[in-house]
């Protein structure tokens, strides 16, 4: 490419001082790696206080902490149950401290 005919070019000039702002743009606007880890740790502390609020509240409740276990209860008896049943539901349940 002939650099000097492209400079000459306004059209040229122009476009490339547009792609350059447009570069220095999408650079300031990324956000860092020490944001994404921080945002990552916000995420993980507000979910880790919903399941402690959750926790809380099976433990309030006589009757759903029964439910509970007797849901844990149906499950570890059944295996072929657990292939029927949410996944998460499933994992909420091994959050929970229904020995107690």
């Amino acid at each position: 490419m002939d650099w000097q005919a492209a400079m000459s070019s306004e059209i040229f000039r122009e476009w490339l001082s547009h792609e350059i702002q447009r570069e220095k743009t999408a650079e300031a606007s990324a956000p860092s790696e020490a944001e994404k880890v921080a945002s990552d740790l916000l995420e993980q502390d507000r979910v880790e206080a919903e399941v402690e609020v959750w926790r809380q509240k099976v433990a309030a409740s006589p009757d759903l902490k029964a439910h509970f276990q007797r849901a844990k209860k149906a499950l570890a008896e059944n295996p072929g149950l657990v292939d029927r049943v949410d996944p998460a539901f499933v994992a909420g349940l091994e959050l929970l401290d229904l020995e107690s």
